[in-house]
């Protein structure tokens, strides 16, 4: 390897993807293969208020739509991998319930027979959100007064990591 250091490495899958000879998963199709699209909220803070799935089910191929009420207390929250000390882990449900808090969580999931028609009924799925004040920033989100995100992380702040050493 210590050769390869500063040399150009002639790639060996390049003449088979630039000729259309390469292979991809997205060109697998298994017998009664469907796809799945999720719904992203376009707010980076909102309450929702309403989804309407009806427009979408009606459309062709669609099989089905979840929503967080078709998830609850079926599907258990997102939960991070570890935790530093005492930090306070607020509820991730995959799909969002009664508030986003991000640009681009993902509010409903539609399945259909063709990725085309997952990707033309998902945008048939109505939402009504509410917008809410929102904060894109890590020290602003901790000053009085800054929209709360979750319920149970007062003021935003998860908790607090100290790390020391040397004199």
């Amino acid at each position: 390897t210590a050769r390869l250091i500063g040399q150009s490495v002639i790639r060996r899958e390049d003449p088979r993807l630039l000729t259309g000879q390469g292979r991809f998963t997205d060109a697998i199709v298994l017998p009664g293969l469907t796809y799945a699209v999720f719904l992203r909220s376009p707010h980076a803070h909102a309450r929702i208020v309403s989804i309407d799935t009806a427009p979408a089910l009606a459309m062709t191929g669609v099989l089905g739509v979840l929503t967080h009420a078709d998830l609850k207390d079926r599907v258990g929250d997102i939960r991070p991998n570890w935790v530093v000390g005492d930090a306070i882990t607020p509820a991730h449900s995959p799909l969002a319930g009664d508030r986003v808090r991000y640009v681009g969580e993902p509010v409903a999931c539609l399945v259909a027979q063709t990725i085309a028609q997952a990707v033309d009924a998902v945008e048939q799925i109505e939402v009504t959100y509410e917008p809410l004040p929102a904060v894109v920033d890590q020290e602003a989100a901790l000053k009085p007064g800054a929209p709360q995100l979750h319920d149970n992380v007062p003021g935003n702040l998860i908790g607090t990591f100290r790390m020391g050493g040397g004199d």
